[in-house]
């Protein structure tokens, strides 16, 4: 038999179409290898098998079978705020004096919040606060929900000539 040679323009597209048959191999491989790793990654109900089972003479059943849950995963608890994860600023909206008597404020709470930690934001909070600068030992408090605060739009109290509020937290509770 007589050996046949290519000529150049055959013999280009021969190799061209065997180099392109290479990469389409590599590819799919690749491919079916993505897909596996990517099926067994998100198979989350697996079970492991023990090396105690045994397959009987027969292969249909299994003798010692035991298998395990794979072990639950851990979520972070939501944070819950603590009384220094807050600013309050008293905002004074109306002073009245009465000389040595002392003053009649109408004042409201302006609450930041300062803290490292977010919130859990579906869960409702009352902070509670003490108003030092008043005439009486007096508290008040306000909630938060979901990043937003609700304040009372106004409060009064009465303070000595020259007197100051300050509104200092004391104590969070969730619900």
């Amino acid at each position: 038999m007589a050996d046949r040679k290519m000529s150049g323009p055959t013999q280009g597209l021969v190799a061209f179409l065997c180099s392109l048959g290479v990469v389409a191999i590599i590819a799919g491989a690749w491919f079916v290898g993505f897909r596996m790793g990517e099926d067994s990654a998100r198979d989350e109900n697996r079970y492991v098998v023990s090396q105690s089972q045994v397959a009987t003479a027969g292969g249909n059943s299994l003798d010692a079978a035991t298998t395990t849950a794979p072990p639950p995963v851990e979520t972070a608890a939501p944070y819950v705020p603590v009384p220094t994860d807050f600013s309050l600023e008293v905002i004074e909206l109306e002073r009245s004096c009465f000389g040595n008597a002392g003053c009649n404020i109408v004042y409201r709470i302006n609450p930041t919040y300062i803290g490292a930690q977010p919130p859990d934001p579906t869960e409702r909070y009352t902070v509670t606060f003490d108003l030092q600068g008043a005439n009486a030992a007096e508290s008040g408090s306000f909630t938060i929900s979901g990043g937003e605060s609700q304040t009372a739009a106004r409060d009064s109290t009465q303070v000595p000539p020259g007197g100051v509020l300050v509104a200092v937290p004391t104590r969070v509770l969730a619900g």
